[in-house]
């Protein structure tokens, strides 16, 4: 009988770890989801705000994530920032994969890639070169601005706000050439394997 009453609070014990895996598993999966379907709505509002259909932005952001590297959250969240400052969606989607580039190898040691590609996109909104820097782009945006202004014969000052935009545009693209093809690079070392582990888990 004692004997009997060990096995069956064995089995209990099995199915309440078994059931508490379960519970923290369905938490997980559904927190995830309510993350995602907050990115998605915010990305889509942006974009149909800018003039973008937002299957089109949808569909972006899916093909940001396709490799691995970032979860769809974190590629919605980057092209909702960056279509904020007024880029259309090929601009966006560049500066995307630049960034994605630029942080594969030379990010801030301590962010993940995806929290250092979605800072960076939030440097550029709110114009805060700390938050560009933690993707590896290094390059103050005031100076970006100021050659930029040299290249077409004027100062700083007198840029228009889309002439600074383009000039960050251009300044993000010229800094991050230095890093093209680094993504593709990262997916064969141990980081790389472990940020798509995450997303995917994600």
């Amino acid at each position: 009988m004692r004997r009997r009453l060990g096995s069956i609070r064995n089995i209990l014990l099995v199915v309440a770890f078994a059931t508490r895996g379960l519970r923290e598993a369905f938490n997980a999966a559904f927190e995830a989801t309510l993350k995602l379907e907050s990115a998605m709505r915010g990305l889509s509002s942006v974009a149909v705000n800018m003039g973008i259909a937002s299957d089109d932005a949808r569909v972006a952001a899916m093909g940001l994530a396709k490799d691995g590297l970032l979860t769809v959250q974190e590629a919605a969240a980057g092209l909702k920032n960056l279509l904020a400052t007024g880029m259309g969606m090929p601009e966006a989607i560049k500066m995307m994969e630049v960034f994605t580039d630029s942080a594969a190898f030379n990010r801030q040691g301590t962010l993940g890639l995806g929290e250092a590609i979605v800072g960076a996109t939030q440097g550029i909104k709110n114009q805060n070169s700390i938050m560009v820097d933690n993707a590896g782009i290094t390059k103050n945006l005031s100076i970006m601005q100021k050659e930029y202004a040299a290249s077409i014969g004027t100062t700083i000052g007198k840029l228009t706000e889309a002439q600074k935009k383009q000039a960050i545009i251009n300044g993000i693209m010229k800094e991050g050439a230095l890093f093209a093809g680094d993504s593709e690079k990262v997916l064969t070392t141990l980081s790389g394997t472990m940020a798509q582990l995450a997303a995917k888990t994600f």
